[in-house]
């Protein structure tokens, strides 16, 4: 059994593990799945292995600090399974804006095109357009 001790430096290594992203779900679930890891591998049991100084987390944020266009931060969304479920392009404009990128909903169209036409994305006709992984 661990102590709360322990299970507390357990959670401030979560806490710094993605102290630099954006406030949103994306962070919330990344904390949800670092800590649950770093608890798994004191037992023993870990699912991923996380390593403090490259984190998948970390990478994930690393890469999204040099995503500039429209289309490579809706990459972002995507590397984190933002597409997991369809998405209407309002949903794209709240999840880029969670992350600080701000756009007209006019200004994503184009790029979500794109990214179908390049097998990136899917579009599936569901109550309006929607987006979804391929």
């Amino acid at each position: 059994m661990k102590s709360v001790k322990s299970i507390q430096l357990l959670r401030k290594r979560a806490e710094m593990a993605i102290a630099d992203m954006s406030d949103g779900t994306l962070k919330v679930k990344a904390f949800e799945v670092i800590l649950a890891n770093l608890l798994g591998q004191q037992e023993g049991t870990s699912v991923l292995s996380i390593n403090t100084h490259h984190s998948k987390t970390q990478m994930e944020t690393t890469s999204a600090k040099k995503a500039r266009s429209t289309k490579e931060r809706i990459l972002v969304l995507k590397r984190g399974g933002f597409f997991q479920k369809p998405k209407a392009i309002r949903d794209v404009k709240e999840g880029l804006e969670s992350r600080g990128w701000i756009y007209a909903t006019t200004a994503l169209s184009g790029p979500l095109q794109e990214l179908v036409q390049a097998g990136e994305l899917r579009r599936i006709k569901e109550k309006g357009w929607k987006y979804v992984n391929p």
